[in-house]
């Protein structure tokens, strides 16, 4: 039962955050591949998750495959594009 709610619940959160993730990249006009590898690593660590969970994986696997995504998340971080300066609101 337990496996079960955790990966409805895993997955409906995946799909929410991966929709809102393609829509403000969508938004900011990002069409590049690299900056959107950090966002993909990152959510691929549920997904390995899952995948260790139903597999019943030892866990030196699962750690490994969690630090590479990790890794090549925090790698993949200087293509994302710089944020904007914000500007206040006396300055409009």
């Amino acid at each position: 039962m337990f496996p079960i709610t955790l990966t409805i619940a895993y997955l409906v959160i995946i799909v929410i955050v991966g929709y809102s993730i393609y829509m403000m990249r969508r938004k900011k006009g990002l069409s590049d591949f690299k900056s959107a590898l950090t966002p993909l690593c990152f959510l691929l660590v549920p997904i390995m998750n899952l995948i260790v969970l139903w597999m019943e994986w030892p866990s030196i696997i699962s750690w490994t495959a969690f630090t590479i995504l990790l890794l090549l998340g925090a790698y993949f971080m200087k293509y994302l594009p710089k944020p904007e300066p914000e500007q206040n609101a006396s300055e409009k």
